[in-house]
């Protein structure tokens, strides 16, 4: 009930964006929901970002979470962008056998992102850039308790472009390296991974592709925990002057498994489903 809901949602969205004017895609325009391109804003753009993340099911009870951004961002050359996030999470559980029931709102902290391009998917063979983000969290993400995280995700960036930059594919190899504060204790924990998707421009202002996410837990670095493998559709499109682009990435398997919750999901450190949309201003 709840995807069909959403479905009917974005199809309205996406129908009402149709009807805007459509315009070639512009630099560090994220055609992916999850994947970064090796692209930058040029030197002195700005842009405001939006972000929703919305995380759901557990396998039992009710689990929703909303992960909230509101990004600006600057070209400080044609090569390298910065940007500050403001961080917020929402989360509605109930019913779920390892978590505590709670329905929270809460601002969950910052971070500061830094990208640089070293070869350009427009001039060069391929794309190849650098990604570095810095975080601040008071929240777990996934119980919802109050404890201080500061953590660094760090990227590197593919990407190539094929038919006249109509086909484009893009792949990050992905590390956050973590330390978190419950009480008097601290404890350190790394997610290893990788995304990658493929994307089509089939009209004006318009893409559509697919992405795959693969995420590992390694709890004080020493020995993988849990990872979730998600594969799920995007479509991007560009107005004008903004842009939007939405993302649906589900489960496809996961280990270890709860056999009461799933035969093929990890469901304590993921969820069944991840819908994303991102909506930007640039100027």
């Amino acid at each position: 009930m709840r995807f069909a809901a959403g479905l009917t949602a974005c199809s309205l969205v996406l129908s009402l964006l149709a009807l805007l004017p459509p315009r070639v895609a512009y630099a560090d325009e994220p055609i992916f929901g999850y994947t970064r391109t090796v692209d930058t804003l040029p030197k002195g753009a700005k842009e405001i970002e939006l972000w929703a993340t919305q995380r759901s099911d557990k396998g039992q009870g009710h689990y929703v979470a909303y992960d909230y951004r509101a990004e600006f961002e600057y070209g400080f050359t044609d090569r390298f962008t910065g940007a500050l996030y403001l961080n917020a999470l929402q989360q509605n559980i109930s019913g779920v056998p390892f978590l505590e029931d709670r329905n929270q709102t809460r601002f969950d902290g910052f971070s500061v992102e830094a990208k640089y391009y070293i070869l350009s998917p427009y001039k060069d063979d391929f794309g190849l850039g650098l990604y570095f983000e810095p975080e601040y969290a008071r929240f777990s993400s996934i119980s919802g308790e109050r404890r201080t995280e500061y953590a660094v995700e760090m990227k590197l960036l593919l990407q190539k472009n094929f038919l006249d930059d109509q086909l484009i594919w893009a792949g990050n190899l992905n590390a956050e390296i973590a330390r978190e504060q419950e009480g008097d204790s601290w404890a350190g924990e790394a997610v290893l991974g990788f995304t990658t998707g493929l994307s089509y421009r089939f009209a004006p202002g318009w893409f559509g592709g697919v992405e795959l996410d693969y995420r590992s837990v390694w709890p004080e670095f020493a020995e993988r925990e849990a990872w979730g493998l998600f594969l799920g559709p995007t479509v991007h499109y560009a107005a004008k002057s903004w842009w939007a682009t939405f993302s649906w990435l589900p489960q496809i398997k996961g280990r270890p498994v709860d056999p009461e919750l799933s035969s093929r999901l990890h469901l304590e450190e993921f969820e069944k489903n991840e819908f994303r949309l991102r909506v930007g201003y640039t100027f």
